[in-house]
């Protein structure tokens, strides 16, 4: 991602935190499995047990006893029955660890706060590692041998070809949560294109074709093998992007930057389909496939925004400046895709967009509810940019123009 990317992605969640909240309060019982894989491999001790007896000990914290059933990692054995605690922060919603529950659990010495102090003076217990999240309610046979095979591993070798695969197997077998936390420490493993054996492409390949898995699973797989980007797994991924099914776009895209882009004539098959992410996919890496005039159409009438979103980025790759007529009525697309790509391709081109930004902006005609994205741009522009959002945030007539400006600079804007 690039640093125009991040700050976008910043400006971007700070507005939707302005938003109010969609509901008063949670209460489903939290999920768990996400941060499992991350606690386990930190903490000592690692097991599967039942639940028994939970108690609330005051406004957050909580208390269970668990009965060992399994030691996937560290020094305990079935049948102890140790004490564990954790804080529940959401009043109305159900504690995680009801009694009865089975779960998998990665455990740690206690917080070494005065209120732990409290709560267990004796410090005969254990909490659950990553504050309260690394558990897994209900977990299968599948994920639990895969986990403990990896959390067997000397430490030194989890980032080893014996490690990689073991998280290869991960990705492949375990509960969809573990599963993607599994991915995501295979994406921050150096040279990881380098690593993967026999075994690790095997089990990589096997979640890729495997149908019953969850699309947004295989998806960040896709995705991690053409950003490293992973050869090996080339084979699947061109099967993958000739048939149609859920995944084919972001298939296309990886297998198109594994690839160096894709030849004229995917390019104009692809272009046709159905499939918003697939036509995207030819879009973005089409390359010399695309001409001018077939991106300026995609841009102005395709009616997907990824699909408008892509093209306007090629456009701006490839023409620079020359890019704004299509960009600045892009700041007012209905799909935020398309603004972002707006956004991030007119601030990349730095001080000389800053008059045409500013003539936008202090035009007494201009709807001010149309200005946010211009002065998200200033923002990124650089200097230039930034000084104009200071002069705005002080001295345009528009009161709601001024407040938004101090709000996009990072100010309190103030209440009405």
């Amino acid at each position: 991602m690039t640093r125009a990317s991040k700050r976008l992605a910043g400006l971007t969640l700070l507005l939707l935190l302005t938003l109010p909240a969609a509901g008063s309060g949670e209460t489903a019982p939290a999920a768990g499995g996400h941060r499992l894989l991350e606690g386990a491999a930190a903490a000592p001790l690692t097991v599967v047990g039942l639940i028994e007896d939970p108690s609330q000990i005051d406004t957050y914290g909580w208390r269970a006893r668990l009965r060992v059933e399994r030691v996937l990692d560290g020094e305990a054995n079935p049948g102890d029955l140790l004490v564990i605690a954790w804080e529940e922060f959401i009043p109305k919603r159900p504690p995680r660890f009801p009694a009865g529950k089975r779960s998998v659990l990665a455990l740690e010495p206690l917080p070494s706060g005065s209120l732990w102090r409290q709560r267990f003076p004796a410090r005969k217990a254990l909490a659950v590692a990553v504050r309260g999240e690394a558990y897994l309610s209900n977990p299968g046979t599948a994920t639990l041998d895969a986990l403990e095979q990896y959390l067997r591993l000397a430490s030194e070798d989890r980032r080893a070809r014996s490690g990689i695969a073991a998280l290869s197997a991960l990705a492949a077998l375990a509960e969809p949560r573990v599963a993607a936390a599994a991915i995501d420490a295979l994406e921050h493993i150096p040279g990881l294109e380098t690593r993967l054996d026999e075994e690790s492409t095997s089990h990589l390949e096997a979640l890729l074709q495997d149908t019953s898995r969850p699309v947004d699973l295989r998806g960040r797989l896709i995705t991690l093998a053409g950003e490293r980007p992973l050869p090996s797994l080339e084979s699947a991924l061109s099967s993958l992007a000739t048939s149609p099914s859920p995944v084919q776009g972001p298939a296309v895209a990886s297998l198109a930057r594994l690839r160096e882009g894709l030849s004229v004539e995917q390019t104009a098959v692809l272009l046709g389909s159905d499939d918003s992410l697939v036509r995207a996919a030819a879009a973005r890496w089409g390359g010399a496939g695309i001409a001018e005039t077939r991106l300026k159409q995609l841009v102005a009438k395709d009616p997907a925004g990824e699909v408008r979103a892509a093209a306007l980025v090629v456009l701006f790759e490839r023409n620079g400046m020359a890019a704004l007529e299509l960009a600045l009525p892009a700041f007012a697309d209905t799909d935020a895709r398309v603004r972002g790509a707006a956004i991030e391709g007119v601030a990349k081109l730095g001080d000389p967009v800053v008059p045409i930004l500013r003539e936008l902006v202090w035009n007494p005609d201009a709807d001010p509810a149309s200005l946010t994205t211009p002065l998200m741009t200033l923002a990124l522009t650089g200097p230039e940019g930034v000084a104009e959002l200071h002069r705005i945030a002080s001295e345009h007539p528009t009161k709601k123009l001024r407040k938004l400006a101090r709000f996009v600079l990072g100010k309190d804007p103030g209440h009405d």
